[in-house]
């Protein structure tokens, strides 16, 4: 007979995690970061636990994202999946009121997918509403010295041309608002863009250090940006890159992208890019300049679920 518990203790997860899958390394926002609630369960059979589960909510928000489910290969059934799968959501929903879910997961393949579809579509309160999808590649940052061969790869043109660079931490109410609204028009015309308003389904925050804006006028005015994501100590990944087309032409943004990864390489071993599905400039720009050192690319799903009957799950 297996039984559900909900665990809080650091010592206790990271004891489960090593039993489970020989490692205590868990996301370190699961106990440094208060911007989130985490949740996170332990299935056992009789007194022997098998099977982990966890998962946040940022605080004052309602999305759950399932980052991690795992139960040991010799209990691995479709009922015990499900179990498991229904017990972390309606824990998510008890503890922190979530009104919906983003399972992400890496793609192995098409027959895993629609495994993770079937799981969800056998859980009475849950709704799928859409399946997204990235192609994610990594890079050694010691290896962009086959970038800089390029003659494109002009870290301080833009600021020859009068353009400036602004660290995301640094940007004034002003200048954000400018840059929201520009986006928004933006958006209208390129629908590939991952909006800088609205991440609620994707799960992350804005590395504020290491994002910058591309301006002129003074600072006054938005011109582009690259936003990325800390994962770890050691790696960091570009969500978002995007310079308006005038800038696009003359190589501004070449001379800004370039200024960035100069940047990054400083602090960084490892550089992630994150490309929607649709995204075909980003697909190109990654293939002529990036291919050649890729060490690693995967594909990122997320299902995004809704629940029904929040606050009385069955």
């Amino acid at each position: 007979m297996f039984s559900i518990e909900i665990i809080n203790r650091k010592d206790d997860i990271e004891t489960l995690s090593n039993r489970l899958v020989g490692s205590h390394k868990l996301p370190k926002f699961m106990f440094l970061d208060e911007r989130y609630e985490c949740v996170v369960i332990k299935m056992k059979e009789g007194v022997v636990p098998v099977g982990l589960a966890y998962g946040i909510v940022e605080r004052g928000a309602d999305v759950f994202f399932l980052h991690f489910l795992c139960i040991k290969k010799e209990y691995r059934t479709y009922k015990t999946i499900l179990h498991m799968l229904r017990a972390v959501f309606k824990a998510a929903i008890s503890m922190t009121g979530a009104k919906s879910a983003v399972w992400k997961f890496v793609l192995l393949n098409e027959s895993e997918k629609n495994a993770r579809i079937k799981f969800v579509e056998d859980i009475s309160f849950c709704r799928i509403r859409e399946l997204k999808s990235s192609k994610q590649l990594m890079i050694k940052m010691e290896n962009i010295d086959y970038i800089r061969k390029f003659v494109s790869y002009r870290p301080q043109l833009w600021k020859e041309k009068g353009y400036g660079v602004v660290r995301w931490s640094e940007c004034g109410d002003g200048l954000r608002n400018i840059l929201r609204e520009r986006e928004k028009l933006a958006s209208q015309d390129e629908r590939y863009m991952s909006p800088l308003i609205d991440r609620s389904d994707c799960g992350w925050v804005i590395d504020e250090n290491n994002s910058f804006v591309l301006t002129k006028n003074n600072t006054t005015e938005p011109m582009g940006w690259i936003i990325c994501d800390r994962i770890s100590e050691d790696e960091v990944m570009i969500r978002q890159f995007y310079v308006y087309k005038n800038e696009r032409v003359n190589v501004i943004a070449h001379s800004f992208a370039t200024y960035v990864l100069d940047e990054i390489a400083r602090i960084y071993k490892y550089l992630w890019f994150d490309i929607a599905n649709g995204n075909r400039q980003m697909e190109m720009i990654t293939r002529k300049y990036f291919d050649p050192i890729v060490e690693k690319s995967i594909t990122q799903c997320s299902l995004v679920i809704d629940f029904t009957e929040v606050g009385d799950v069955p």
